[in-house]
């Protein structure tokens, strides 16, 4: 394992190299000041683009645009509240939309060409992004002055992942770089991100090189198309070329491909672009923290490979795809410019509250009061905190046609989405701040004692230290820690399964295997949606749920058939969770996803016909929006194929019952709500009074 040159002894921060001096003003990216204790890796730098200029290191927030009609100002219930904030009041210069968010709304082809009426037709008068918040602050009433937001737009390249059948075409747009890039052209971005192709974990070796070889194929296309393109340009955006690895040798190997293939085609650092470092999602989501240090650290160091004489690695912003929270000072420290974040609006929609000095995690709903003086929590007193959870507990408020006019600091609630966005901002402000204090730490060459400092003060970051002490010397003294072997070994990931996106729905389909038959002990058909755990029932969610079960109806439950919808497959019964096509696959729909979701309704009305009078009763227990569509529509269809068969008048044999009767569609976490819970045990055994009182931790029982 390689370490980390000695820290040098001065303390003052490292000027910029003289050849790089006097080009702080050119367009593109380039670093102003190194940090003295990280071998010349952390670094304060300037990104100019258009007439907006940022500094770094930076946070992109993930904010969705397009929620609706224009203009900027309106639609999008959280999301509005954080584009008034952010953009309108604050004036943030840098934001990260996915340029494929809008088809998660309403979103008519009509509607796409009043927001962008110049897109497919060089004639039409040009509305892009800048056009819209020049347009939003005269509906505002507010002075523009010379604020000039930088926008970055992502390629939608991990919707794409899971979702191959993505349609765009309505809109006039393919899923490949040429197409996407002038999706984002017709945005008006300042910065693009290539088409890229991520990289789940323990996907299969041959498909992750496919991938890694495509990523590297749309990033220099994308160059050509900025920098080599006969046709001229309105805008010529700032690109980030995505890398992907699943490993550090994976890693490099694709940067060292993808700089390669550029100087091969002619570019240099003249002409300006950033590596954007893909696939560490899924690593954070599965804690696996150590290997995107070492997956960055790897990614990093290859910039500064003395063969590449092509690129000096001053000029070339490192971005950090959906990496934030906690791991900013790890992989600042590193070399990382940039980041973008989502999650701060992810945990404000599950009313998760970060403690301003820990960042521990706190129920909003239980909170008695609330300490943080920052824009979004200040003046708020403990009767307005109270009235917020009042209203978050309340009935849904007609945004339309009523008002909660209720004060909570320096803000007036009206919609409960307005709570939800308190929350966000909330969420985001901390880490703003974290962005500044690291800027600081470069500032006087200490990012590792801040790093030290930081992990020790956070919650769950102390590990992320002694992660970096492996590696880093000046780390290693400063937290006096002993290094010790990573915490997962080679050996360790190889002992998971293997997965694979090559998948075809025809590899399974319950309706094709011949003599099915549902077992016959079971009279109650349990409906669930798929999890990327494999198999299913050792999903954390999959597991909760039947504990509770367990746990309130004991030998009862197992009268329940559990079927799990699958986004590729369909119905998916317990009893073939373990076939190999259902283990290895790798697929999450979207409700962008509209053939496959018609392709997943068909067979599950199927298997609802062929199978219904072996059931009493049908509950589905899904929250998910694009799980859900699926299950109602199927239900629908179930029942209107029955009444034309038998007559309206004829009543359908067994309940069809969908639940949570409340859900606002985020996701899985609802699921584990006790309300909810309470809710599914009364309904899939309502022959049974069963009283719930708030469960402790059940014991981890077996499922079946």
């Amino acid at each position: 394992m390689k370490n980390f040159q000695s820290a040098k002894t001065q303390k003052d921060s490292q000027p910029i190299p003289e050849i790089l001096q006097g080009h702080c003003s050119s367009k593109g990216f380039i670093t102003q000041m190194h940090s003295s204790d990280t071998n010349l890796r952390a670094r304060c730098g300037l990104l100019t683009v258009h007439d907006a200029k940022l500094e770094t290191p930076a946070l992109f927030p993930v904010i969705n645009l397009l929620t609706g009609p224009p203009s900027l100002e309106r639609n999008g219930a959280t999301h509005k509240f954080l584009k008034r904030q952010l953009i309108f009041n604050d004036r943030r210069v840098g934001f990260m939309t996915e340029v494929l968010h809008f088809t998660d709304y309403a979103f008519s082809k009509r509607m796409f060409q009043e927001w962008f009426p110049h897109a497919g037709n060089k004639s039409g008068e040009v509305k892009d992004l800048d056009y819209w918040v020049k347009e939003s602050f005269e509906s505002l009433k507010k002075p523009a002055e010379v604020y000039r937001p930088m926008f970055f737009l992502d390629s939608g390249g991990f919707r794409l992942l899971f979702n191959r059948e993505a349609d765009i075409t309505d809109y006039g747009y393919k899923p490949d770089q040429k197409s996407i890039f002038q999706l984002q052209i017709d945005y008006g971005a300042d910065i693009v991100a290539s088409l890229d192709y991520p990289i789940p974990p323990f996907l299969n070796k041959q498909q992750a090189e496919d991938r890694i070889k495509c990523s590297v194929e749309n990033a220099v296309l994308l160059m050509k198309l900025i920098y080599s393109s006969g046709e001229p340009l309105r805008k010529r955006p700032f690109p980030i070329l995505a890398v992907h690895g699943q490993t550090p040798v994976q890693i490099r190997s694709c940067v060292l491909q993808l700089l390669h293939s550029l100087a091969k085609e002619g570019f240099t650092d003249k002409e300006p672009f950033g590596i954007g470092i893909g696939s560490l999602v899924p690593l954070r989501m599965s804690s696996n923290a150590d290997k995107i240090v070492m997956i960055v650290k790897s990614a990093i160091d290859t910039l500064y490979d003395s063969s590449l004489h092509d690129f000096k690695p001053e000029r070339v912003l490192v971005h950090a795809f959906g990496i934030t929270g906690n791991l900013i000072p790890i992989l600042t420290h590193l070399g990382v410019d940039t980041f973008d974040s989502s999650s701060y609006v992810k945990s404000a929609s599950s009313l998760n509250y970060y403690d301003s000095k820990t960042w521990s995690v706190q129920d909003f709903l239980k909170l008695t009061q609330i300490t943080c003086t920052c824009k979004a929590c200040n003046g708020i007193t403990d009767e307005e905190l109270m009235q917020m959870q009042a209203d978050l507990r309340g009935n849904k408020i007609n945004g339309h046609a009523e008002r909660l006019q209720h004060k909570a600091g320096d803000f007036i609630v009206d919609i409960k989405s307005d709570i939800y966005g308190i929350i966000a901002y909330h969420n985001l402000l901390i880490q703003y701040d974290e962005i500044r204090e690291v800027r600081d730490a470069i500032s006087r060459g200490q990012t590792a004692q801040h790093l030290v400092h930081f992990c020790k003060t956070h919650t769950k970051s102390i590990e992320l230290a002694e992660l970096v002490a492996e590696i880093d010397p000046t780390v290693k003294a400063l937290l006096n820690y002993q290094p010790k072997l990573f915490p997962r070994t080679r050996e360790d990931y190889e002992q998971h399964r293997e997965i694979s996106l090559a998948n075809d729905p025809m590899l399974f389909d319950i309706a094709a295997i011949e003599n099915y038959q549902v077992p016959s002990d079971k009279d109650r058909l349990f409906l669930l949606a798929c999890s990327q755990e494999k198999p299913y029932s050792h999903s954390k969610i999959h597991q909760g749920i039947f504990r509770t079960l367990k746990h309130y109806l004991g030998d009862a439950l197992n009268t329940c058939h559990k079927v799990t919808i699958s986004g590729l497959y369909g119905p998916v019964p317990f009893e073939y969770e373990n076939e190999q096509v259902v283990l290895s696959y790798e697929y999450l729909l979207s409700v962008a996803a509209k053939k496959q979701a018609d392709l997943i309704t068909k067979r599950l009305v199927t298997y609802l016909e062929e199978n219904i009078p072996e059931y009493k009763l049908v509950v589905a227990y899904v929250a998910a929006k694009a799980y859900r569509a699926i299950v109602e529509n199927a239900f629908k269809q179930v029942k209107l194929n029955y009444a034309q068969q038998y007559g309206n008048d004829a009543p359908f044999p067994v309940p069809l019952i969908v639940l949570p009767s409340k859900t606002k569609g985020t996701g899985t976490k609802e699921l584990l709500i006790h309300a909810n819970l309470e809710e599914l045990v009364h309904q899939i055994f309502p022959e049974r009074e069963i009283y719930m009182n708030v469960p402790g931790q059940l014991k981890n029982q077996e499922l079946f």
